[in-house]
């Protein structure tokens, strides 16, 4: 689904992901004044983009029926900015939920409600949810308009399955943001570098901008946060303290999307002509394996037709 906004005129932006320390359970209330403030500090700052983590600021392991949302949407009203923040949203079967990427923009309007496509991790059943609770997937992937580009919505590990982050791009996203709750178990430290890693592969293979952050729990040595652009990593904040990782510029132009249009692969589509019957058949299976239109490649390829038995072009060694 596309969310646009009528007659946007797209500017540069400077985009503020929050690394915030996240309080559960007793204490969860405390995040939404301190996500007001985080919100305060980014728009002094110049930022017309503010990025909360996963589940931030809730509600997440705590009550279901608190206002963190609504305060984060006035602030975001007052201040002009646009916010993505997370939370927790009951499923329709009993003791289900959803994880879900609340997009707000700057009057405040809550402009899509993206519920996370794959959820499922054993730290969600077992860590989170105490084993008692499941987290239902959501069925749509979502990009919305904004006056500075098209806004294509992840959430934490989604990022780790390149094809969701294709398909975003493939619907003109120009920015993707994916906020992180957290990378835990014993290979953390290794994951984290995997994370950023990640992160700047989705930005340079589909040339799109990608911003990832996380929670801080307790004195649990994450964050991470980064934002890559599709030739380098714009900023990254390289501690574990909370606070706002801010790039020192607006998002460059030419946007995306025009190198899109001017490169050979333009707009994710293959432009190159693929000459060898060889290719042409293993083209035409990959678009019949798809659907049909998943795969949106040139018309250029050429026939459709399978090489013919024992010809030189049926050899993956044919010039091509």
């Amino acid at each position: 689904m596309t969310v646009a906004v009528s007659g946007a005129r797209r500017t540069p932006v400077r985009v503020a992901a929050v690394q915030p320390p996240s309080f559960a359970g007793a204490e969860e209330h405390r995040n939404a004044a301190q996500a007001c403030a985080f919100i305060d500090e980014a728009a002094d700052a110049g930022a017309s983009y503010v990025v909360f983590p996963e589940g931030y600021p809730g509600p997440y392991s705590g009550p279901m029926e608190n206002d963190a949302i609504e305060r984060v949407r006035e602030r975001a009203r007052a201040r002009g900015v646009w916010v993505s923040a997370g939370r927790l949203e009951r499923g329709a079967l009993p003791d289900t939920y959803h994880i879900t990427h609340v997009l707000i923009d700057d009057a405040g309007e809550v402009r899509a409600r993206y519920r996370r496509v794959q959820p499922n991790h054993p730290v969600f059943n077992a860590y989170l949810m105490g084993g008692r609770h499941h987290v239902l997937p959501g069925d749509e992937l979502m990009t919305v308009d904004a006056p500075f580009g098209r806004i294509g919505l992840l959430i934490c590990s989604e990022l780790f399955v390149p094809e969701l982050s294709r398909i975003l791009m493939l619907r003109g996203a120009d920015l993707i943001v994916a906020p992180g709750g957290g990378v835990h178990g014993p290979t953390r430290t290794r994951l984290q570098e995997t994370w950023r890693a990640v992160a700047r592969a989705r930005a340079a293979e589909n040339l799109v901008y990608v911003v990832v952050n996380q929670n801080l729990f307790g004195g649990s040595r994450q964050g991470r946060t980064c934002i890559a652009s599709p030739e380098s990593m714009l900023a990254q904040r390289r501690g574990f303290r909370a606070g706002l990782l801010l790039p020192s510029r607006a998002v460059a132009r030419p946007p995306p999307r025009a190198v899109r249009r001017a490169g050979a692969t333009a707009g994710g589509r293959l432009r190159v002509p693929l000459r060898a019957p060889w290719a042409r058949h293993l083209a035409r299976r990959i678009r019949e394996d798809q659907g049909g239109s998943e795969w949106p490649l040139s018309r250029r390829i050429g026939s459709n037709s399978p090489p013919a038995t024992g010809s030189r072009a049926s050899s993956p060694t044919a010039s091509t």
